[in-house]
């Protein structure tokens, strides 16, 4: 069959493998698009994941922040319930 097919692009003048050629120049274009497409999505996102951890980290370290005013907040009211106990005991 393959004989017939090389046999009749001969004959017609033509490249037997021509439409075949084409069809895999065709997609070598539409993967190299593909792989370009994916590289512009993966800078993208290696963007969006420095921004994202920067954010993170900035957030990690006011809740840091926070937690201690809380907990300086919590002693000094124990503190002054302390104070209230003995002077009410007075």
């Amino acid at each position: 069959r393959i004989e017939a097919v090389a046999r009749y692009g001969a004959s017609s003048g033509g490249d037997p493998f021509g439409k075949i050629k084409g069809l895999i120049q065709d997609m070598i274009v539409k993967l190299e698009k593909e792989m370009a497409d994916e590289a512009t999505e993966k800078a993208y996102c290696d963007e969006q994941m420095t921004k994202t951890e920067a954010k993170k980290s900035e957030l990690e370290e006011d809740v840091a922040k926070l937690t201690s005013k809380i907990d300086q907040a919590a002693a000094r009211s124990a503190e002054l319930k302390e104070q209230i106990q003995e002077l009410e005991n007075e």
